[in-house]
């Protein structure tokens, strides 16, 4: 992972000021991948599309806020980071209709969806576990029990993280997400998967294999995209035929755990392609 240049960002509302840091390369080696496309990569964090502002409360989408280049002689620790959202942000963004197009609405409701996941599978205890640990390692004072502690901990977790439990019945306004989810999803490939595993966190599997099986009965007629604008082309639609490939794996995994009647989470893989 290369950092690249430093940014200032201005709230459009009340100016109050972030940095927002930038990659020039980053890599998915080693990351965590579930069954409703929420992903963990040390080597490529994901960086906020959205914020709430902390003056004033607003959501601006950092994409339309003004920026300026972060300059050397300026104080870094007096500006606050740019930071993602949580699901009841998500939620409350959602709710307010922050969203003026159904791409940044799509974007909301895939977002409140996997973070309301994140419950069921150990991302927050994992991080404070790993926090722990590296605070450990820096001093190094910790005892042979305390490292048996943290093995254990980590375990555990790696065994949560692995199947969780999803109770969408429980919630109410993921459900009615869901739901409009199910109605606006496009109809590519990607977004298809994306159609599948919710019908399959729902329970309606049926309805899930149907969908998911469509990936594979109607592969996009690629061509070959160097002669042409990908964004614009009309067959590929700006995707290449190694993610098509992807999805359809992806696809298969998730037919048969709606087959098993399977609703839970699942973490499918740890990438070890850079």
């Amino acid at each position: 992972m290369n950092l690249g240049p430093t940014y200032v960002v201005s709230c459009p509302h009340c100016c109050k000021e972030y940095l927002r840091m930038t990659l020039l390369s980053g890599n998915t080696f080693g990351a965590l991948v579930w069954t409703d496309g929420r992903m963990l990569a040390s080597m490529l964090p994901e960086s906020p599309v959205i914020i709430q502002c902390k003056s004033c409360g607003k959501f601006s989408w950092v994409k339309d806020m003004k920026e300026r280049e972060y300059t050397e002689n300026e104080d870094y620790d007096s500006f606050d980071q740019l930071e993602l959202l949580d699901a009841q942000q998500y939620l409350t963004a959602i709710k307010l209709d922050v969203a003026n197009d159904l791409e940044k609405e799509l974007f909301l409701r895939i977002k409140y969806w996997q973070c309301c996941n994140d419950a069921y599978r150990g991302i927050q205890e994992m991080n404070i576990i790993g926090k722990k640990y590296e605070e450990n390692e820096a001093i190094k004072s910790h005892t042979m029990s305390e490292e048996n502690e943290i093995e254990n901990e980590i375990e555990k977790l790696e065994e949560l993280m692995f199947t969780a439990v999803f109770p969408v019945d429980s919630n109410e306004e993921l459900l009615s997400n869901l739901e409009r989810l199910i109605d606006i999803l496009p109809n590519d490939f990607n977004n298809q998967l994306i159609k599948g595993e919710i019908l399959r966190e729902l329970g309606r599997f049926e309805e899930s294999m149907e969908v998911l099986k469509s990936i594979e009965n109607s592969k996009p007629e690629f061509i070959d995209c160097d002669s042409c604008n990908l964004e614009d082309c009309e067959n590929c639609k700006g995707y290449d035929e190694s993610e098509y490939e992807e999805s359809l794996e992806f696809s298969k995994t998730l037919y048969n755990l709606a087959v098993n009647h399977d609703k839970n989470i699942k973490l499918i893989y740890g990438n070890e392609e850079d």
